[in-house]
């Protein structure tokens, strides 16, 4: 019943009333050390021509606050971000550290009940390979973004990441009745 009801007349998803300029960091990306290349050739320009709006954003672990330890730099910056846009490849799918900042964003994104995760696929990873944090996020309808070479794939790529970009949503773990 509670479905139908949901079909007929709809709902409104709850989101954060905060505004992005409200964070100290409107964006925070993590990323595996190899993709560093990519991040500063792609992302970076990218970024620069598509969302000019986004003033502070920090990418990986150089910008992270110095005088910290690094585990606590990561949590500051993942608790002091808009939206955390974590970068998975097969690199990063396999290195400690890597898996141990999406813990951190996960368990952030518990504590505060906001949607604040964006993942992005940078190439295919065989589902045997995923991590079941990974597997768990994507099992729970969490949309993901995949980075594609043809321009039709960059532009759906870019749509949804403005999308993405737009508002946190709270997060709804009750179950209907």
């Amino acid at each position: 019943m509670f479905l139908l009801k949901l079909a007929i007349l709809g709902y409104d998803e709850i989101t954060e009333d905060a505004d992005p300029s409200d964070y100290q960091y409107q964006l925070n990306i993590m990323f595996h050390d190899d993709d560093a290349e990519w991040v500063n050739e792609n992302l970076k320009p990218a970024l620069e021509e598509r969302m000019p709006h986004l003033q502070n954003i920090a990418f990986g672990d150089e910008d992270l606050h110095l005088g910290m330890y690094y585990v606590n730099a990561v949590y500051y910056n993942l608790d002091n971000s808009f939206k955390t846009a974590l970068l998975i490849g097969n690199k990063s799918v396999d290195d400690a550290w890597f898996m141990t900042k999406l813990r951190m964003a996960v368990e952030h994104m518990n504590d505060t009940k906001l949607d604040k995760i964006i993942l992005i696929f940078l190439e295919d990873i065989h589902e045997a390979n995923l991590p079941y944090l990974v597997r768990l996020l994507l099992s729970k309808n969490k949309p993901y973004l995949l980075v594609t070479e043809d321009e039709d794939g960059q532009e759906l790529f870019w749509a949804q990441f403005e999308k993405e970009m737009r508002a946190n949503k709270v997060i709804n773990s009750v179950i209907p009745i």
